[in-house]
């Protein structure tokens, strides 16, 4: 169950600047207009947008982040999956490569920061040494109604007679031998950012697993409030 919040207005500053690798991926750079968002997390990250090439990539760190069991740091090393997990993971990997595929459209051949009405935007974080994708964040706009957008959620170009657009985001992900070291407020800064400056947008909306206590306690001293009325 996901619980949605929304920040308004967005804020402007960003903050002063061993694991599981993955595959390595090749982003599109951002504008030069853009280089602020990038700068923050240089020189060990590098920000792009993610193409046809990488969309792999970024299925597989998502289902790591989100259909993976949660384990505490000092779990140790992961248990092997029996071969039905194994399988259950794959079909989660190549549904969700489908969905991105799906969702970003046409921006995946030519990408581009520019607010579109057919597709989302991702943005993805590497390491610079590696290539490898630790990070992601999605962002599209969606209708302000409170509800859950599905895998293959329905372009908003078709969406323009609901009851409002609005600048929505989802998959923010790091990787886990990434975490605890301020990338997902980073990226989430840089997100506000492109919305406020390239999108000429001033409010960005969010769903919060509401067992996740450690990314609501991020939103919420980020200044993000939940709504409740919106709750499906």
């Amino acid at each position: 169950q996901g619980s949605l919040w929304h920040m308004r207005p967005l804020v402007a500053a960003i903050p002063s600047p061993c694991c599981r690798c993955g595959a390595p991926v090749a982003l599109v750079a951002l504008p030069a207009r853009h280089a602020s968002l990038s700068s923050q997390f240089a020189p060990i990250f590098a920000l792009g947008l993610v193409g046809e090439d990488d969309v792999s990539a970024a299925a597989e760190l998502l289902v790591d982040s989100f259909f993976t069991p949660l384990q505490t740091e000092d779990a140790g090393p992961a248990a092997p999956l029996t071969s039905a997990e194994s399988a259950m993971r794959e079909e989660r990997r190549r549904l969700t490569a489908r969905g991105l595929e799906w969702r970003l459209g046409s921006r995946l051949q030519a990408p581009t920061p520019a607010l579109a009405l057919d597709s989302s935007l991702l943005l993805a974080l590497t390491h610079v040494q590696t290539g490898e994708m630790v990070a992601t964040a999605e962002l599209s706009l969606r209708p302000r109604d409170g509800r859950l957008p599905a895998e293959f959620a329905v372009p908003p170009l078709f969406l323009l007679h609901s009851a409002g657009l609005a600048p929505y985001l989802c998959n923010l992900a790091v990787r886990r031998g990434f975490r605890r070291r301020r990338i997902a407020r980073r990226l989430l800064s840089s997100c506000e950012r492109l919305v406020s400056s390239e999108w000429q947008q001033s409010e960005l909306y969010l769903h919060v697993d509401l067992l996740n206590q450690a990314a609501a306690a991020l939103y919420r001293s980020e200044g993000y409030e939940p709504l409740p009325g919106f709750d499906r």
